[in-house]
This record gives C-alpha cells, sequence and structure tokens, in this order.
C-alpha cells in the first residue's frame, strides 16, 4: 500500500513536472508561431506583387545589396547588451544577450539569440532562445570620428518567439518562477524596443566639378607653363533606399518612387489553417524567380544610367562661375620662335589668359558603355607679343608689340563614369567626367607697329593663333568608396521612463569596405564590394589615421588625369596671312624680303631702290608712294594688308 502511495505520488510529480514543462514550451507558442506565418505570408505576398509589378533591382533607380555575412556581423553588435528591470518591478530582472545570428529567408529574414536572465530576488538563472523577424527601418547619418558622416541601413529584430532552454531539469521551480517575472516584467518588451543594428553603406553620389593644375607647353625655342583651373563645386543625388526584397543570400533596399495616391497592395486572405502550406509554396515559386539576384559580394550597388545622366545635368544648372575655367601662362622660357636674330616673345610671363566656359553640358547612356557625355566649349582670349624682325641694313631692327583679343568656340565629347581604381595597395571607386586631349584653336589679331630706330609706322596686323588646351575633365576624379578603416559611434544606453535601461555593450562599430568589381550593364552600373565589420571598443591613433588618409590621397593623385602632352604648334604667332611656325618659316620670308632689299641682283633692280626709299624715310618721313612701306609700297601689297 506504501509502496502503491509512493508510486501514484511519482506519478503525480512526473505529471506535474510534465505539464510544467508544457506550460513553458507552450506558452504563447501556438499563438507566436501564427503570428510568425502570418508575418511570413504578409512578406511572400508583397514580394510576389512586386516582382509581377517589374519592381527588381535592375529596373530601379538605385538599389543597395547587404549580405548575410554583412547582417550576420551587425547583428554582434548586440552581443553583451543588457537589459535591467529595477527591483521595485517583480523583485528585478536582468538579461544579457550571449549570441546573436541570422536566419536566412525569402521574403522575410529573422534572427535567432541566446540570452541568459537573472533574478535577483531568487538567486535563478534561466537561458532563454529568442527568435524574431528582421525588419528594415530605413537609413539614417551616423557621426564618424575625424570624418563625414556615415550612412547606415538600420535594421530591428521584432521578437516573436521566447522559449527557455531546460538544460537543469523540469521542476526548477524557481526557474520557473523566474520564466513568469520575465513575462510579467515586460522584458521581452523592453527588448523588443532596443534590438536594432546598423549596417554601413552608400545613398547617394557625389562629384566635385573642381580642378587645378600646371602644364608646359613647349615652343619652338623655349616654353610656356599654363596653369588651368575651375572653381570646385560640387553636385550629388541621394537615394532614398526603402523596399526590402530578402533572398536567400540577403536583402536588396530598392530606390523607386511611389505614384502619389498609390497605396500598398492588400495581402489575400487565406484560412488561418491553410497557411503554412501557403507560405511553402510562395516560398518556392519566388524562390525560382529571384535566382538572378543572389549575390557573392557583402555589398552590391546598382544605379540606372539615368541616375548618373542626371548628374550631368546638374552640372549644365551650375552657376557660370562653377563652369568657366580659367588657363592663364605663369612663366615662360626664351622666346615663342626664333632663328637667332629675329624672334617672337612674350615680355610679360603672365600676359596669355583664356577663359573657357563649359555649355550645354549633358549626357546620355549608352548600353554596355556607360555614360557619353557632350560639352561646348567657348572660349574668351587675350595676349599680349613682340614680334622682333632683325637686321635691317640700318640697324636697329623691326618689332611691334600689340594686345590681342578674340574668342573661339568647339564641341567635344567625353565621358561620365564610375570606375574602380587599384593603386598602392588600396581598392577605391571613383566619379569620373573626363574628356579627350584635344584643343580650341583660337586666332585674334591686331595692327601692330614697326619700329626701326627711334622711327615708328604701321606695317603689318600681329596675331596669335593659340590652340588652348581643353580640360581633361570638368573635374578631377571624386571619391566614392575607399577601403580606409572606419568607425561610428553606437548609442550605448537607452533609459525607460519606467527604470528599465538598455546597455551595448560596445561603444562603436568598426569597418572597412573593398571595392571588388565595377561593372558596366545594359541599364546602369553594378559595384560590388566586400564589408569587414565588428563592434570595437578602442580609437585610432590620430597618427595612424592621418597616415591611412595621407595614403588614400596618394592613391587618389594617381588617379588624377594627366595634362595632354602639348606640341610646338600649340602656340603659334601670325603676321599677316602667314603664320609663324615652330620651325619659323615666317622668319625666313622676313628674312628673303631683307636679303632681297639689301642685295638685289642688279644695281637697277627696284629692290635697291627701295633700300634707298627705307633710308630716306627714316630721315626724312615716309611717303604714301614709298616704294618699300609707303601705303602703296612693295611691303604693304606683298603682305596683303
Amino acid at each position: 500500500m506504501r509502496t502503491r502511495a509512493i508510486v501514484s505520488s511519482v506519478g503525480l510529480v512526473t505529471v506535474a513536472g510534465l505539464a510544467t514543462t508544457a506550460s513553458w514550451l507552450t506558452y504563447k507558442h501556438d499563438f507566436v508561431m501564427r503570428e510568425r506565418v502570418g508575418a511570413e505570408w504578409t512578406a511572400l505576398t508583397l514580394m510576389d506583387e512586386a516582382l509581377s509589378n517589374g519592381q527588381r533591382p535592375q529596373a530601379a533607380d538605385a538599389a543597395a545589396f547587404l549580405s548575410n555575412k554583412a547582417l550576420d556581423d551587425a547583428l554582434q553588435q548586440l552581443v553583451g547588451a543588457t537589459v535591467d528591470v529595477p527591483a521595485e518591478k517583480v523583485g528585478g530582472i536582468a538579461a544579457t544577450i550571449e549570441g546573436v545570428r541570422i536566419k536566412p529567408g525569402i521574403g522575410l529574414a529573422g534572427a535567432a539569440m541566446d540570452i541568459r536572465v537573472a533574478s535577483k530576488s531568487h538567486g535563478a538563472t534561466v537561458k532563454m532562445r529568442v527568435e524574431g523577424d528582421l525588419a528594415f527601418r530605413g537609413t539614417k547619418m551616423v557621426a564618424q570620428a575625424g570624418a563625414s558622416a556615415q550612412t547606415v541601413a538600420e535594421f530591428a529584430i521584432s521578437i516573436a518567439n521566447a522559449e527557455p532552454r531546460l538544460d537543469w531539469g523540469f521542476l526548477d521551480l524557481p526557474g520557473r518562477r523566474t520564466i513568469g517575472e520575465v513575462l510579467a516584467s515586460g522584458l521581452m518588451l523592453a527588448l523588443d524596443r532596443y534590438l536594432v543594428v546598423q549596417v554601413p553603406m552608400e545613398n547617394g553620389l557625389a562629384f566635385d566639378t573642381g580642378f587645378d593644375n600646371v602644364s608646359t607647353v613647349p615652343t619652338s625655342a623655349g616654353s610656356v607653363t599654363l596653369k588651368s583651373s575651375l572653381p570646385g563645386r560640387t553636385v550629388r543625388q541621394n537615394f532614398s533606399l526603402s523596399m526590402p526584397l530578402f533572398v536567400e543570400s540577403g536583402v536588396w533596399l530598392m530606390a523607386t518612387p511611389t505614384a502619389p495616391g498609390e497605396v500598398a497592395p492588400s495581402k489575400p486572405t487565406v484560412p488561418q489553417a491553410d497557411l503554412p502550406i501557403k507560405v511553402a509554396a510562395l516560398r518556392t515559386k519566388l524562390g525560382g524567380e529571384v535566382k538572378d539576384l543572389e549575390q557573392k559580394h557583402d555589398l552590391v550597388l546598382m544605379l540606372k544610367g539615368a541616375t548618373i545622366v542626371g548628374m550631368a545635368e546638374q552640372i549644365a544648372r551650375l552657376p557660370d562661375a562653377n563652369r568657366t575655367a580659367t588657363i592663364a601662362s605663369i612663366a615662360t622660357t626664351g622666346q615663342l620662335v626664333s632663328d637667332g636674330k629675329s624672334y617672337v616673345e612674350m615680355r610679360d610671363p603672365t600676359s596669355a589668359t583664356a577663359r573657357l566656359v563649359m555649355s550645354n553640358v549633358a549626357a546620355r547612356w549608352i548600353p554596355n558603355q556607360g555614360a557619353a557625355l557632350a560639352v561646348d566649349l567657348n572660349m574668351d582670349m587675350e595676349a599680349k607679343v613682340h614680334v622682333h624682325a632683325n637686321p635691317f641694313p640700318i640697324g636697329g631692327g623691326a618689332g611691334t608689340t600689340g594686345m590681342l583679343k578674340g574668342s573661339a568656340g568647339k564641341h567635344v565629347d567625353g565621358t561620365l563614369r564610375l570606375n574602380r581604381i587599384a593603386t598602392n595597395g588600396h581598392s577605391l571607386l571613383v566619379f569620373d567626367a573626363s574628356m579627350p586631349c584635344g584643343g580650341v584653336m583660337a586666332d585674334v589679331k591686331t595692327d601692330g607697329r614697326i619700329e626701326i630706330g627711334d622711327f615708328k609706322t604701321d606695317l603689318f596686323p600681329v596675331g596669335l593663333r593659340w590652340n588652348v588646351p581643353m580640360p581633361r575633365s570638368i573635374g578631377q576624379p571624386t571619391l566614392v568608396i575607399d577601403d580606409l578603416p572606419k568607425r561610428f559611434a553606437l548609442q550605448t544606453t537607452h533609459r525607460f521612463n519606467d527604470g528599465t535601461s538598455f546597455r551595448m555593450a560596445h561603444d562603436a562599430i568598426e569597418y572597412r569596405v573593398s571595392v571588388a568589381d565595377v561593372k558596366t550593364g545594359q541599364d546602369g552600373y553594378a559595384v560590388s564590394a566586400d564589408l569587414e565589420a565588428h563592434p570595437s571598443d578602442g580609437a585610432f591613433s590620430p597618427s595612424e589615421a592621418e597616415a591611412q588618409r595621407a595614403a588614400i590621397s596618394a592613391a587618389l593623385e594617381s588617379a588624377k588625369h594627366p595634362a595632354c602632352p602639348a606640341v610646338e604648334g600649340d602656340m603659334r604667332v601670325t603676321i599677316g596671312d602667314i603664320e609663324i611656325g615652330p620651325n619659323g618659316e615666317i622668319m625666313k620670308v622676313l628674312q628673303n624680303f631683307v636679303h632681297d632689299v639689301t642685295k638685289g641682283p642688279g644695281p637697277n633692280n627696284e629692290a635697291v631702290k627701295a633700300v634707298t626709299n627705307a633710308v630716306k624715310d627714316v630721315t626724312q618721313g615716309p611717303g604714301d608712294h614709298n616704294d618699300v612701306i609707303g601705303r602703296h609700297g612693295w611691303v604693304r601689297s606683298r603682305l596683303g594688308f
């Protein structure tokens, strides 16, 4: 009888233990699981609707992909975080997140956490497994130490299920009380409020139109050093990323505008009992439709060609000052041209200036090639040159100095593109607007004056034919992504009005992005990169940060467009209609003229008479019918003025 009673007691205790265990394991268990299935059904039907309407990353104005690895690295921000419930609320509860991991899924991803819950009043510790849905909350800017703000994508875990892990046996009543307190204290609610992580990403494209460089133009008898500059102005195209599209390898965020008044499609009504089967079937269907969206890299940025073209439209709307390049001479050596006796020179090294206005800036996307850039260049130029011909038989030579002014124009075609640069051990993404080597030919003239000894008189028009070098770019390559290690601060402590607090274990995230590839496609660019991210408590030393920035600056400097190679013919002088070329042909003409005047074939040669008249002009003044330099004389008839 006693034995039977003991057996009965044991059986009763066993039944009670099983009942208790069942109550732990099924506390709102069925309800929560049904809610999870409902959330998944909603996500899958919305994804199906979006794909049916052609809303894919390739069709969006811009789209960004974050891999499961990138998301999982971000979730590690939560490891070590604690939630404290004050003692006046059910004796005090503290929970610590010991581990967290991503749970990939098509349509809806999730996260699983291991949490240790301690009851201060009961002295018991319970381990729990918490699962939730991973939801995209939007993008925001966060501050970075010693750098510009960084864009991050925020994801939140919405708790769907919390269950104890019964490692200590079924009848641990203090543990059971702790579970009850966890539920009563709203601990899961506090966790649900601040289970937020951040992933660094790019949500825009910027381009600086400014440049400043120096080049040297060789001449046949020296050189001219030119400084080209354009005041900088930054144009930027931002993307508002939304519409998360979860695939097996990660999540796509798309920047697709919504028409005014457009509402989100409603999900089909399905009986609760049919949801699991419907979800499985729809997940299989969508898995086949999004295979081409799976990615191998941690970060992928897709930019539609129209977005790149839009940058050119912004440049076209800039003020004139930010579209006007100045090309000015700053130094000279020797002369522009010389034969040892006669020469042409710029006596003032800074006397040549050209202003090049870039107008009608436009671009168009060429499939699989990139954006073609079109620019009209309109130039105004002025320069002062001195032309000197020597010797005349009376000595002193002949020279003229004058300020030349004129204008010219040209249409040029270039490229507007994203480009990966691997240099000095770094991998960079740059945005570049480049134009081919070439120049705008200016042909400007003025009437000069001839000097013979102390006497001055009109002689011939002098001009400058200058092939003004075009800038290689509207701006130098602008850095979009570099591979320097960076860090942004986390908000480490949150406090609720009821006294509950949430504290992160780390105060920052350290990360590094390395651009792997840039591909030009039918409709735009696809940029792939790898991401390394982890929680951090330290800070970069100032010297280390400075050295890293210097390394990137050096790498970017090597990517700048070099000046186009100059040739001797880029700067020439004209006298009358005859051009002084690299070999000084006009000097030969002048010297032949002097030779004919001074050493004609015979004493009765009209040229010999002209010499006599020239000497007479010097001593007694010129006459209109002088054979050499008079209004109807040989020089004017020969040189065409």
